[in-house]
This record gives C-alpha cells, sequence and structure tokens, in this order.
C-alpha cells in the first residue's frame, strides 16, 4: 500500500472540511436510537456509578467524628440513585472530593469501605491467578534470577496494573445493552496510560478529534479509493515515530473500538480513571465532568465517522489487517504485548495470550447463561481466543525495535 500523502489534505474542499465541522458537532443525534439520543442530555451513568461508590465508602463514616464529618452523611442522604441533572452530578463529584479531604483515621475508614466495592468488582477474576502457575513453569529468565524477582510475582504485580473488573453499575434503562459478562482488563491501564501521556489532558481529545478530521479528508482523496487506508499512516502525521508513538496509537484505537457506542461497561474503566484523576488533580467538578464527557463523546464520533466511511467501501486496514475483521480483544491484546514490550517473553507474549483464555474462560459460562448452546458457547471461545493470539502476533511485530 502506498503512503498516504500529506498533500491529500489541501486537495479537500472548503465545503467538505466545513461538512467535517458540522457533522462531528451534530454526530451524536446522527442515526441513533432513541435510548442512545436521551442519553446524550443526562447524566445517569456517571451519576449512578459516583453513587455506588459513595455508596459504600461512607459507610466508614462510623468510624469519624460525628460532628466533623456529619455533614458528608447527611449530603449523601439527600442524593437520589440517579440523576439526569448536570448539577445534581457535579454535586455527587463535590461530596465524593470532599470525602478524601477527612481526617487520616477517618479517610482509612473511607478507603476501606470504598475497596470493597472495588474489591467486588474483582471477584470473578480469581482464577486469573491459576494461570499463572502454568505460564510460570518454564521461566528460565536472567531478568528474574539476577533482579530477585520471580516469573510468579512479576505476573502477579502486573495483574494488579491490569486491574481486571466487571462493572457492577449499569443504568436502569439501558437495559437493551445489557450483557451478562460486562467486563475487561487492561482499560484502567490504558485511560492512565492516555490521560499521563497528554501533556495538558485536553491534548488527547484534541488530537484524536485531529485525528478524525484527517481520517475524513483522506477518505475523501483519490488515493484512498485507489489504495485504501492504513490508519496508523493517518493518526502518525506530521509527526515523529517512535515505539511510544505506536503504543499511544494502540491505545487509543483500543478505547475507540472497545464498543460501538460510549454507554457501555466495557468503557467504564477508561471514564473512571479520566474523571477521577481529573478531579484529584484540580478539585473542580466542572472540569472532571467536562473531561468525562470529552472522552465518552470521541466515542460516538469515531463510531459514526467509520460507518459513513466503511459504507463507501473504503478499504480501512490498521497494521495491513481489514478493520472489519478485527475487534476489541485483538486491540486489547496489541495493546498489552507493546506495553510490556520490554519484558521477557513470559510476559510481553505470555500475559496477553493468558489474560484472553481465562478471559474467554468466564465468558464462555456467561454465553450459556444468555441461552446460547454449548456448540456456539465453544465457536465463540475458540474465535476470541484466536484474536488474541493474532493480536500478540501484530503487537510483537509492530512495536519491535528496529
Amino acid at each position: 500500500m502506498k503512503p498516504t500523502n500529506n498533500k491529500d489534505i489541501l486537495k479537500i474542499s472548503f465545503l467538505g472540511w466545513l461538512f467535517f465541522i458540522l457533522f462531528t458537532s451534530f454526530s451524536s443525534l446522527a442515526a441513533r436510537p432513541a435510548e442512545e439520543v436521551l442519553s446524550e442530555s443526562n447524566y445517569k451513568v456517571l451519576s449512578g456509578r459516583i453513587y455506588i461508590m459513595l455508596k459504600y465508602r461512607l459507610q466508614g463514616l462510623n468510624s469519624c467524628d460525628f460532628e466533623t464529618h456529619n455533614e458528608l452523611y447527611h449530603a449523601f442522604k439527600k442524593l437520589s440513585v440517579y440523576s439526569e441533572k448536570k448539577e445534581d452530578v457535579l454535586r455527587y463529584l463535590d461530596l465524593y472530593y470532599q470525602s478524601y479531604k477527612t481526617t487520616d483515621a477517618c479517610k482509612k475508614s473511607l478507603d476501606l469501605e470504598e475497596l470493597k466495592f472495588h474489591t467486588k468488582e474483582r471477584e470473578k477474576f480469581k482464577s486469573f491467578y491459576f494461570f499463572i502457575d502454568s505460564l510460570c513453569e518454564k521461566d528460565k529468565s536472567a531478568n528474574a534470577i539476577y533482579e530477585a524477582r520471580t516469573c510468579k510475582s512479576e505476573l502477579k504485580r502486573i495483574l494488579t496494573e491490569l486491574n481486571p473488573h466487571c462493572i457492577s453499575t449499569q443504568v436502569d434503562y439501558d437495559k437493551k445493552f445489557h450483557d451478562n459478562f460486562e467486563c475487561m482488563v487492561g482499560d484502567i491501564l490504558i485511560g492512565r496510560y492516555l490521560y499521563t501521556n497528554s501533556v495538558p489532558t485536553e491534548s488527547f481529545i484534541t488530537d484524536t478529534k485531529q485525528f478524525f478530521l484527517n481520517y475524513w479528508n483522506i477518505s475523501h482523496s483519490k488515493s484512498a479509493e485507489s489504495d485504501g487506508i492504513e490508519l496508523y499512516s493517518i493518526y502518525k502525521m506530521d509527526k515523529v515515530d517512535s515505539i511510544e508513538l505506536r503504543k499511544k496509537f494502540l491505545a487509543t484505537i483500543t478505547m475507540l473500538f472497545t464498543s460501538t457506542h460510549s454507554l457501555s461497561p466495557y468503557l467504564k474503566g477508561f471514564q473512571d480513571y479520566f474523571w477521577r484523576r481529573k478531579l484529584f488533580e484540580t478539585g473542580d467538578s466542572e472540569k472532571a465532568l467536562e473531561i468525562f464527557n470529552s472522552a465518552r463523546m470521541i466515542i460516538d464520533e469515531f463510531r459514526t465517522i467509520n460507518r459513513i466511511i466503511l459504507s463507501k467501501k473504503t478499504k480501512v486496514t490498521i497494521l495491513e489487517q481489514p478493520i472489519s475483521d478485527l475487534n476489541r480483544h485483538n486491540f486489547m491484546a496489541m495493546f498489552l504485548t507493546c506495553h510490556y514490550n520490554k519484558q521477557p517473553n513470559y510476559i510481553k507474549k505470555g500475559l496477553p495470550l493468558m489474560l484472553g483464555y481465562a478471559y474467554e474462560s468466564l465468558d464462555f459460562g456467561s454465553h450459556i447463561k444468555e441461552g446460547d448452546t454449548l456448540k456456539l458457547a465453544v465457536e465463540n471461545f475458540k474465535v476470541d481466543t484466536d484474536r488474541y493470539k493474532l493480536g500478540v502476533k501484530l503487537g510483537v511485530s509492530f512495536c519491535s525495535e528496529k
């Protein structure tokens, strides 16, 4: 495939550029079911999640001085479970922030109670640790010996970093998107990577929107019609190619392709990291809500842009693979392989495969509960674990030191 020519951008008419700006502004309303349109103008997704966290967290107030912390308890009792109003969500965020400004002994009690919530979301992934033994049986890494680390201890540390969890807060009106296995691995890791590697944080949103604009413009060029589009060529336009840039590309693509809509539980880990980090950095609930909405909306913008481009039968690839053949399992395996590219092979290659088999073992059970036949559940298991294998292969090739 020929590399994309930057001059193609200049060939796009002003009308086409203007259409893109208008399009991205209103894309959230384009071709959507009524339930999704409604969801753009309310805040039930975020308010419901923070409410659950606060419900756990503020149970620890029993260990706090009543006179000092009584206002936290009363403020919480006034909140409804879900709210469509922006001002109510800002109160949720403010209360959550204030609960972290308590005295040391009180904060410790609150932290322990909130930890119960996060532990509950991770209960299904206890089986991951059984996979470590078999993966580490043949560990003969020199680094593990000389750095006084073992394969098992290193993998357990990394599993903690990956933060596997199953989201337990699904808003009541969102039944059409319900899944018996609303679980994700590595989403918080990717959220942290994208957040901390964008300075200022808002540059991640602007850079991603520029990527969308370039993608849209190139899709109207003659080269796209004849040669197709390679997304990394678009992403790296006007940038210096590097392993870090490739890693950021895979992190971005993984987030964008994780779900077909921004309400998905699969995206909560990305979103959690963005709003919590901004809230604790600034103490400003408005800024936390703004970064949450921005990170959420680019999912929907990309989905609409990508759908329109693909509807024109344009050949779009990622690492020479048609994007229609790839999904979130491929992308997560690619990112993890790239993220751990300096680690020994048992981590760089073995970890994504281990996660694939462990994750799909749990997903297998959810398919049976949803009414799938045993044959369909087995086929799904094989297809998805094969995706992890392909993802590892592509990730190793894409992020190897040249």
